[in-house]
């Protein structure tokens, strides 16, 4: 199966993938090594290809909503998923809980080279949701639920995968 792969705005073959970098051969017949962050996977109909994790979990203890263990989870998905952060794009707001003015969700955004992860907390529901949108195609989808569930201490969690159209 011929992949297409988008580069500097020009088509081009994917040749081959090895660890992190791509070899690609241009439009012109040229044959150029790159970053794999620096290209784009493209469907046969030239849509780009990728996918959407949307993660929903609920937990005991808000202390694991606190800002700065949020923040450190956005950051740790990146290395396990090896996706490029942009950590100086890096934004988050605490919203007052309707409930106690004392509490505070968090509305958390990390974009990375190849699109973005989202968090939000509802911290008098106990509840969060994850939504991590990729154009890397080939993460292991698995061990980010494993990770998210030990890391926020809890085995009440759904999540979808969804392919992007």
């Amino acid at each position: 199966m011929e992949i297409l792969v988008l580069v500097d705005n020009k088509i081009a073959k994917l040749i081959e993938k090895i660890g992190d970098n791509v070899l690609v051969r241009m439009e012109n017949g040229e044959i150029l090594w790159f970053k794999e962050y620096c290209v784009t996977y493209l469907t046969k109909d030239n849509f780009v290809n990728g996918i959407t994790l949307l993660i929903n979990l609920w937990i005991e203890d808000i202390n694991l909503m606190e800002e700065n263990y949020i923040k450190n989870y956005l950051f740790q998905i990146c290395e396990i998923s090896k996706l490029k952060a942009i950590p100086e794009s890096f934004n988050l707001i605490k919203i007052p809980s309707k409930k106690d003015s004392n509490l505070f969700g968090i509305s958390a955004y990390l974009p990375i080279l190849e699109s973005h992860i989202c968090i939000d907390t509802w911290i008098e529901n106990k509840y969060i949701r994850i939504e991590l949108s990729s154009c890397k195609i080939d993460i292991n989808y698995e061990k980010i639920i494993n990770f998210t569930k030990e890391y926020f201490k809890t085995d009440k969690i759904n999540y979808k995968i969804l392919k992007w159209i």
